[in-house]
């Protein structure tokens, strides 16, 4: 045994050694599953605007979901309080319709990422607005076909589960040091 080990070794020095994969996420939910999956607290932990990332300027952004209420929660601030109302579509990105104030609708586009992630782009003015304004793509880029003038700019936020015990400062500044490795 012994001599076969040695004559195994120089072999073996020279084969490539992979690293053990590291941590996978989670697969995004199903479809049907989706509104569930959403039930919690979210922080934006990145934020776009014309194309351009806004991380760091000091604002807080939250989102804490229950059942079909939302509350939009502004450096700590309770901003909004309202319902929503989530349809995918046949691309796979989702219609998420946010009302505020009875008939005042909101509507924006939503990408589930993995299981921990996602991405909901909306007007700069979150105010109401026609089903035909909602964003067309998950991107802060103006369209320039649909909004020449550039009065709607899209914002993109993307939203990382608070994990109970954990704060939401904590969440975006772990989730700022993966992006830099």
């Amino acid at each position: 045994m012994r001599g076969l080990v040695v004559a195994l070794l120089p072999l073996l020095l020279h084969l490539p050694v992979w690293s053990a994969p590291g941590p996978k996420s989670e697969p995004a939910p199903k479809p049907e599953k989706v509104k569930d999956w959403l039930q919690g607290e979210w922080v934006a932990v990145e934020t776009e605007e014309k194309g351009k990332l806004c991380v760091g300027k000091g604002d807080l952004v939250q989102l804490v979901i229950s059942k079909d209420q939302l509350r939009i929660v502004h450096d700590g601030d309770n901003e909004a309080d309202g319902s929503f109302a989530l349809s995918v579509r046949k691309d796979g990105l989702y219609d998420l319709d946010v009302c505020i104030e009875e008939g005042a609708t909101n509507h924006a586009l939503m990408q589930v990422h993995d299981n921990e992630t996602f991405t909901i782009v909306v007007h700069s003015r979150f105010q109401p607005n026609k089903p035909g304004d909602r964003p067309t793509a998950i991107t802060s880029e103006t369209d320039k076909e649909k909004d020449p003038c550039g009065l709607w700019n899209p914002l993109l936020f993307k939203f990382k589960r608070v994990p109970k015990g954990q704060k939401p400062g904590e969440v975006i500044e772990a989730y700022q040091k993966s992006k830099k490795k």
